[in-house]
């Protein structure tokens, strides 16, 4: 999380210099570049990554505490909201902020009210690194297409299933890994008439 926050930093510098024409780069990989293998087009991943930097700059902007408390993912304009806030107030503040940004769609807020220290973020970011290495090895996963999140050890999946096999094999494979307490899935099949779609 501490990770991601300051890489989230980092393209928020990079948007102010740029102006945010060209493709902000995450991890040594262009966001235009990673939706090649995706089911999302080019245009909708880039969208998405900036709703997602603009989410983060709003929360930054508000309250720098905030900002680091809460995760977001976005697909095709539908926000999770993933984290622990210290007050029902902050959890509230958070989803109103992500809810006043272009092209969002849907906010799904799953930020809890609870204490998240350093030894609970020590096995979330290890439960994360387990199951994306699982479901990257898994043949029958398109593992691109999805996001993994833990918080407080339960895991939220989100992205876009190919299948509904696929998803519950996705699940699956979280719910197997030590110290998980339950799988929460956001996930869409590429199916769901809630998706976006370039002509709209």
């Amino acid at each position: 999380m501490i990770l991601r926050n300051g890489m989230i930093v980092a393209g928020l510098a990079a948007m102010a210099v740029l102006g945010a024409c060209a493709p902000v780069i995450f991890g040594g990989v262009a966001t235009g570049a990673v939706s090649t293998a995706q089911t999302r087009s080019t245009g909708e991943a880039l969208t998405d990554a900036e709703i997602k930097l603009r989410i983060s700059d709003a929360l930054l902007q508000e309250d720098s505490t905030l900002f680091s408390q809460v995760e977001t993912s976005v697909t095709e304009g539908r926000v999770v909201l993933l984290g622990a806030v210290s007050s029902q107030a902050d959890r509230q503040r958070a989803e109103q902020l992500a809810r006043g940004i272009n092209d969002v769609r849907e906010v799904i807020n799953e930020l809890i009210v609870a204490d998240r220290g350093w030894r609970e973020i020590a096995n979330d970011t290890r439960i994360d690194t387990e199951i994306s290495a699982r479901i990257l090895g898994a043949e029958d996963v398109l593992s691109v297409n999805y996001d993994i999140e833990t918080v407080n050890g339960t895991v939220h999946v989100m992205g876009l299933a190919r299948s509904m096999e696929e998803l519950q094999r996705v699940t699956e494979i979280a719910s197997r890994v030590s110290g998980v307490r339950q799988v929460v899935s956001h996930a869409l099949l590429t199916t769901d008439p809630r998706r976006r779609r370039d002509n709209t």
